[in-house]
C-alpha cells in the first residue's frame, strides 16, 4: 500500500505547527478577533477552533479509515481555515 502525501511526516508536522501557532496567537492576541463594534466575533472563533482542532488531530498522526472522516480530518479542510485565521489576525 502506497503512502499518501497526507501521511508524510513533514505534512503532519506542518499541520501541528500551524495549529500550535494559531492557537497561541489567539491566546496572546484575543483582541484581533473583535468585530467593528468591539464585541467578540464568536462565529469566526468557532470556525478557527474547528480548524485548529482538525490541525491537531492530523498533526499528531490520527488516520481514519473511512473516506468521509479521512477527508474531514485532513489538511484539505484545516489548512484553508487556519490560513484564513492567520490572514485575519494579521490585517486586524
Amino acid at each position: 500500500m502506497t503512502e499518501s502525501w497526507l501521511d508524510k511526516t513533514i505534512i503532519r508536522l506542518l499541520s501541528l505547527l500551524m495549529a500550535l501557532g494559531l492557537s497561541a496567537a489567539i491566546l496572546v492576541f484575543p483582541n484581533r478577533l473583535l468585530m467593528e463594534n468591539g464585541k467578540s466575533d464568536h462565529d469566526l472563533l468557532m470556525l478557527l477552533l474547528v480548524g485548529i482542532c482538525i490541525g491537531f488531530i492530523h498533526g499528531v498522526g490520527f488516520a481514519p479509515k473511512r473516506t468521509l472522516w479521512h477527508f474531514l480530518l485532513s489538511p484539505y479542510l484545516c489548512w484553508p481555515i487556519m490560513l484564513y485565521g492567520y490572514f485575519h489576525m494579521a490585517i486586524n
